[in-house]
């Protein structure tokens, strides 16, 4: 290996390590942030609370489906338009 070859493996190291930092305070923003606002300090809950969320939205979702269709049926639409 060249001295060179070498250099150029060290500054990709060095790169790498740079990298990794600033994508490990990042994360440790996004946590402080899930902390401040939801009470949530791992990933794992706020997966958890995602999941139940869009379950709830679904939820909603087929109520409001429900009701639309309800809506539909007791509405006579030609004598609105």
């Amino acid at each position: 290996m060249t001295p060179k070859e070498f250099q150029e493996i060290s500054d990709k190291v060095e790169a790498g390590k740079e990298t990794k930092a600033r994508a490990e305070g990042a994360r440790a923003k996004i946590l402080e942030q899930f902390k401040r606002d939801y009470d949530i300090d791992n990933l794992e809950k706020a997966e958890e609370m995602e999941t139940a969320l869009s379950d709830e939205i679904a939820e909603d979702k087929k109520k409001l489906n429900n009701l639309y269709s309800k809506l539909e049926q007791v509405t006579d639409w030609e004598e609105i338009e």
